[in-house]
């Protein structure tokens, strides 16, 4: 029916549904926005390092404890390929290769140990796990490091269990 053919009351009713669609819009963006800062917080705050990169190895993200355990800014790693980038000893490699391409073909990895190498060229040993996520309709693959020499064994298996269940859930 034409906006010419309703009566008054028709019309008021449209406008009325149309402002309360658009507060409901409203309140389900804001609610969206709150639930990606959350999200956001924890990943940069978590108390492990934690990295995402696409199918590729080029890193997309990291977080501040991924900073601290390898000594790096985020900025100086991000669009790098951590394949090429001089974190992994050479022997490590291919391991690491096999990984990502597991996570490409969307299976979880790990625990896996690797030791990696810092920017000051010290070293570090971790257990690496990874997980494929989808972003914006690609894979990428979402990995997390606990650093042996600071986490006893029971808070290493704690910490991989709220990871999991934080990824499902």
């Amino acid at each position: 029916m034409m906006d010419q053919e309703k009566t008054k009351d028709q019309l008021i009713s449209e406008l009325a549904e149309l402002r309360q669609e658009k507060h409901e819009r409203k309140r389900a963006d804001k609610a969206q926005k709150q639930s990606a800062d959350r999200l956001s917080m924890l990943f940069e705050f978590a108390p492990d390092a934690y990295y995402l990169s696409d199918r590729k190895g080029v890193i997309l993200d990291g977080n501040k404890a991924a900073e601290d355990l390898l000594g790096y800014k985020k900025e100086e790693l991000i669009g790098k390929n951590y394949l090429k980038l001089n974190l992994l000893p050479s022997n490590q490699i291919f391991k690491a290769v096999n990984l990502l391409a597991r996570s490409v073909l969307g299976k979880s990895t790990g625990p896996d140990e690797f030791t990696l190498i810092r920017k000051d060229g010290g070293h570090v040993s971790v257990e690496i796990r990874t997980h494929p996520i989808k972003l914006k309709n690609e894979t990428a693959c979402f990995a997390y490091h606990l650093d042996f020499v600071h986490r006893s064994p029971p808070r290493r298996s704690a910490i991989t269990f709220y990871v999991v269940n934080l990824l499902v859930s």
